[in-house]
């Protein structure tokens, strides 16, 4: 199944909020489920136009994001014509040696786009992917997690 929904506007809304939550919260354990690819090539389609690129292009105009992690973070990608998908923007955010990150997804494309990033960025050692219905592997993790952990349900 392609993920044709990146960059579009309600992807960056998520992920300026998925940002904040990460860096105020600070989980020991990030879950996240449907995680897609860390990330991606923007093809400067429409909706593109009018979410990431939109954003990026005209963030002078809304002060409120010039601390943010996200912008930052969308903004180095964009140099080199990349977008940050949800598990790269956490990847990036949750960076402490002792912070683990897992990701499921029932294709194996994306995992392998995940398992690609971690090890070109140096995060490797810290994830781990699960090619598995979500639902049911979270809920098999459950007794296993930290108290300290965020789940995220897409």
């Amino acid at each position: 199944m392609p993920y044709t929904h990146f960059g579009k506007q309600a992807d960056v809304f998520k992920h300026v909020i998925l940002c904040e939550v990460l860096k105020r919260e600070k989980p020991d354990l990030y879950v996240e489920t449907n995680s897609a690819c860390a990330e991606y090539m923007l093809s400067n389609s429409l909706e593109q136009q009018y979410g990431i690129c939109h954003f990026l292009n005209n963030i002078s105009e809304y002060n409120e994001f010039t601390d943010s992690n996200y912008l930052n973070l969308e903004r180095k990608a964009y140099r080199d014509h990349l977008y940050l998908g949800s598990p790269g923007l956490a990847m990036n955010i949750l960076n402490s040696p002792s912070d683990e990150l897992l990701f499921f997804d029932i294709e194996k494309e994306p995992l392998k786009n995940i398992e690609a990033f971690a090890q070109r960025d140096g995060f490797r050692n810290r994830i781990r992917t699960f090619n598995q219905d979500s639902i049911r592997g979270t809920v098999e993790l459950l007794p296993s997690l930290l108290l300290y952990t965020l789940i995220r349900m897409k």
